[in-house]
């Protein structure tokens, strides 16, 4: 049975409706993702092999909604694979497109709303969700590290293959020797709860404006500068130059002081090799050479300062 089939079944079993059009989202790397068109509205089908990935999935859901973060709501979810050989969700779909997907069209003021917005959504999150743990886990769980330093140390210990795959041995010493040298600051980092995959992907946005955010598998504790970072690395790789407005706003919102505005950009050389990684999988040399040139530029923006 192929997975078009599959979804329509679920729909006609669980929704009590046929399909009118099944599509395969193509941003969805861990759950293979479907936008399903019923008769009088849409829902998201999220699709996975391993059921443990959706098991706090509901709860996490339920935390968020509690303190106002807008959320789809949960339909259905079977994480048994009794009936299916995969475990599977149904969700509201929230109306919109992906921010990647929208930004360029928006004005800077819609960026700056935008901005405004999911900081404050990730402020009251931060505030209520404090954690013991750090990394990535779901909410009122505790994080697999001791501290956000671990954290990052097994990131570099991670990804740097990938760097020194396509680059001279220097950039990942280099790399090695900035993150001892901002050791303290990372130290010093508490657990802190915040929406780590919020970013280009799953802010929805209609019309320039905020209509909620999506994916919800796990949240992070540690740093929520680490989630701008990562928002900066996409910006950079994919956007025009204009929409650097956003990662502007975003750093205005939370503040940001210069010094971690070099934490910033520490962290986006991690996220540039982690998509290093699945470029170097996809034999994308495009997207390979600019994320080398993204790390080049990064290094040498931090030792200026």
């Amino acid at each position: 049975m192929n997975m078009n089939t599959a979804v329509e079944n679920l729909m006609i079993n669980i929704m009590k409706q046929k399909p009118i059009k099944i599509d395969r989202m193509n941003l969805g790397f861990i759950n293979m993702v479907y936008n399903v068109k019923l008769n009088d509205n849409e829902v998201i089908v999220r699709i996975n092999n391993n059921s443990e990935i959706f098991q706090g999935l509901e709860g996490n859901l339920n935390r968020l909604k509690e303190i106002g973060v807008p959320v789809p709501r949960l339909l259905y979810s079977d994480l048994s694979k009794d009936k299916y050989d995969f475990a599977y969700t149904i969700l509201e779909k929230i109306p919109g497109y992906d921010l990647r997907y929208e930004i360029e069209n928006m004005s800077l003021d819609e960026m700056t709303d935008i901005a405004e917005k999911v900081v404050m959504y990730q402020k009251k999150v931060g505030r209520l969700f404090l954690g013991k743990g750090f990394g990535r886990c779901n909410i009122g769980e505790r994080g697999k590290y001791n501290s956000w330093t671990e954290v990052l140390d097994n990131e570099l210990i991670k990804l740097k293959p990938n760097i020194d795959k396509v680059m001279d041995l220097k950039y990942s010493s280099k790399i090695v020797e900035l993150f001892n040298n901002y050791k303290e600051y990372f130290n010093g980092i508490e657990s802190k709860c915040f929406l780590d995959d919020i970013s280009l992907k799953n802010v929805i946005i209609n019309n320039g404006k905020l209509q909620g955010f999506i994916d919800f598998d796990w949240v992070c504790y540690g740093d929520p500068l680490y989630n701008v970072a990562l928002v900066q690395t996409g910006t950079m790789l994919h956007l025009q130059p204009k929409c650097m407005h956003y990662v502007k706003e975003l750093c205005r919102e939370w503040k940001i002081t210069d010094y971690e505005k070099i934490i910033i950009d520490f962290y986006s050389i991690i996220y540039a090799a982690d998509f290093l990684g699945f470029q170097l999988k996809r034999n994308n040399t495009g997207l390979i050479s600019k994320l080398t040139d993204i790390i080049k530029v990064l290094l040498q923006r931090i030792q200026q300062v």
